[in-house]
């Protein structure tokens, strides 16, 4: 009988391990031996990182310059040279970027496969797209990112997962709209969509977190851009989008551009260390909360620029 009831946790332990499980305990010592390899030789050390953009908490985010040669080129392409122009640091703004940069995309697993290094960014992906390249949710949110920080403006991206372990990535962008304290907000660019409260505040992803894992979705309100190339198709795609938000993990480092680095190094990925697993849901194992930030306000600092007088840096002061 006992050895039946032995047999019985086995078996239910080996059941509840699902692909999601192995995927992410094979993923994490992956990483966990490529940092190993590149402690004893790392090719790309003398890659510098580019200075802190966080003057108002300890997480180590990073973004980049605007001065950035390749920012140049960004504003300078006609695709975007207009809207460019428009103020910064606004929602209309950044969903006027969303919009745009949506009509030009095609969602779909890339034909050749993905790339997230080697000089290849916003203007090379969309040169791709123009002969017919296809982009996920990851690739379509760097852009984003990379288009909002040509305007000068702070981003980066939240990855997403759902209860049942479905993956989504969107961007988090700073913004300042007139009169309102400024915010990190959600813009998903794969679905052209952005939230607010019935109230008209845009949401962050931790605010989206929280009211979804209420049941308050009657509280959100969506403002899909149209894209008819974009994924949104109404309510089903708002319950959809929402129940990825059971977990949230932000990236730390934005300055892909200037620190060129593999997409698996760990320097491209320094949000391991800060990951915040919102540990409301219990049924996902705990094994993946190794780095569980306890305090969620943390995430949520006010971005600057150091390198810039302190009138410059950007960066009303936080709720």
């Amino acid at each position: 009988m006992l050895t039946a009831a032995a047999g019985g946790l086995a078996w239910n332990l080996i059941d509840g391990f699902t692909r999601t499980e192995a995927r992410y305990v094979a993923s994490t010592l992956a990483a966990r031996a490529l940092a190993l390899v590149l402690a004893v030789h790392d090719p790309w050390r003398e890659i510098e990182d580019s200075p802190l953009c966080n003057c108002s908490s300890d997480i180590p985010y990073r973004c980049e310059d605007p001065s950035h040669p390749y920012y140049e080129r960004v504003r300078g392409d006609p695709r975007f040279a207009s809207l460019l122009q428009l103020p910064p640091h606004r929602t209309e703004t950044y969903a006027a970027l969303m919009h745009a940069l949506s009509d030009q995309i095609t969602r779909g697993h890339r034909t050749s496969g993905q790339r997230f290094a080697g000089g290849y960014h916003l203007l090379e992906r969309l040169d791709d797209a123009v002969r017919g390249e296809r982009f996920l949710c990851r690739e379509i949110s760097m852009m984003l990112a990379e288009l909002v920080g040509a305007t000068g403006g702070y981003a980066r991206l939240v990855a997403l997962l759902s209860q049942e372990g479905s993956g989504h990535v969107v961007t988090e962008l700073w913004v300042e709209d007139a009169g309102a304290v400024g915010r990190w907000v959600v813009f998903d660019p794969d679905y052209d969509v952005w939230f607010s409260s019935v109230n008209g505040i845009p949401l962050s992803a931790l605010d989206l977190h929280r009211m979804a894992l209420e049941r308050r979705f009657d509280a959100i309100v969506a403002h899909p851009g149209g894209s008819a190339r974009a994924s949104w198709t109404g309510s089903e795609s708002k319950r959809l989008l929402l129940d990825h938000y059971a977990h949230l993990s932000f990236g730390t480092q934005a300055n892909w551009i200037s620190t060129d680095l593999p997409s698996r190094h760990p320097r491209r990925h320094p949000q391991a260390r800060e990951d915040l697993w919102i540990d409301d849901h219990p049924t996902l194992p705990p094994l993946y909360y190794r780095a569980l930030v306890g305090d969620e306000a943390r995430m949520y600092f006010t971005p600057c620029r150091p390198w810039l007088a302190p009138e410059a840096a950007g960066g009303a002061a936080l709720r």
